[in-house]
């Protein structure tokens, strides 16, 4: 029988040995009421991959992004043949993981993947007083492209390269934007619902700010900020955004760079010792984000104001 239960649950995006891929990555990014979210990629270079290992068996949903054109596929569920499709660039793919499901996978490919839990859209459509979201609805026959998902997919495929130089808040901010996309295009969420998210109050705005910059060293999550705010994350990040024109990872990098600042202006701390105080994962990254945001590299700004 070719659709057994694999044990490890619906995190564990393997479908084939490792060694079978030119690249495979998977990170948890977190957990959400028991449940993890996550995401992946893998490339196969090679044809003739052939059946992936059935999927693990959970409440969560397996949503794929193809990265570049892949040629056919043919898709299984529960035993049963759905669809034989053609991959192109942008073609998304939602399997319902309380299903096992199989690929027979023939061509060269490169996949971007979220694993989606239930409690993840139960979370966000409580909050939005919306009634739950019994499935995502996304027919495998149809095909369908999606380029706000594969825009998504790339901005998040960095975090799989470097993950010790991404800033939590911002992966997680993506991730919930690829979540509520979904749940708004595949769950019947009407988009006039997400528009009744109003600003933080004033000491939600003062704690937040707290979390965020009394220590520059620490990674938060959008979760852990918008616990400490007694708002469930999706609706805390909209309601920061209003209150302050910006979403949490914008400010905290503003922050670190402001800092940085000031110790460039006024001591004579080397560039490393300021990025490693100021939260950077090292210099190249500390040197990167500033002249993006700043316009220049750390060194010449600290020079010209030294003239």
């Amino acid at each position: 029988m070719l659709f057994d239960p694999t044990p490890e649950g619906p995190t564990s995006l393997h479908f084939a040995p490792r060694n079978q891929f030119e690249k495979a990555a998977q990170l948890v990014l977190g957990t959400r009421q028991g449940r993890d979210f996550s995401i992946a990629t893998h490339k196969r270079d090679r044809p003739g991959l052939g059946l992936t290992i059935p999927t693990p068996v959970g409440a969560a949903y397996l949503v794929v992004v193809q990265l570049r054109p892949g040629g056919s596929c043919e898709v299984h569920r529960d035993a049963c043949h759905v669809t034989t499709g053609e991959l192109r660039t942008g073609t998304l793919c939602i399997m319902d993981l309380r299903h096992l499901w199989v690929a027979d996978l023939k061509y060269p490919f490169h996949t971007f993947s979220f694993v989606i839990p239930q409690s993840m859209l139960d979370e966000l459509t409580d909050d939005l007083g919306h009634p739950r979201i019994r499935m995502l609805e996304c027919p495998l026959s149809a095909e369908r492209e999606d380029w706000i998902m594969l825009n998504l997919a790339k901005a998040l495929y960095p975090v799989l390269e470097t993950p010790h130089a991404s800033s939590a808040l911002a992966t997680t901010h993506l991730f919930e934007a690829a979540t509520a996309h979904l749940a708004q295009v595949y769950g019947g969420v009407a988009p006039h619902a997400f528009d009744s998210i109003s600003g933080l109050a004033a000491w939600q705005i003062r704690r937040a700010k707290e979390m965020l910059g009394d220590d520059l060293n620490t990674n938060p999550t959008l979760a852990d900020v918008s616990a400490e705010c007694g708002l469930p994350s999706f609706r805390f990040a909209k309601a920061f955004k209003a209150s302050l024109g910006i979403p949490p990872h914008r400010w905290l990098m503003n922050r670190r760079i402001d800092s940085a600042k000031n110790l460039l202006a006024w001591t004579a701390q080397s560039r490393e010792s300021i990025a490693r105080f100021c939260g950077f994962a090292d210099l190249a990254h500390f040197d990167g984000v500033f002249r993006r945001l700043v316009g220049t590299p750390p060194d010449r700004w600290r020079n010209d104001r030294r003239l």
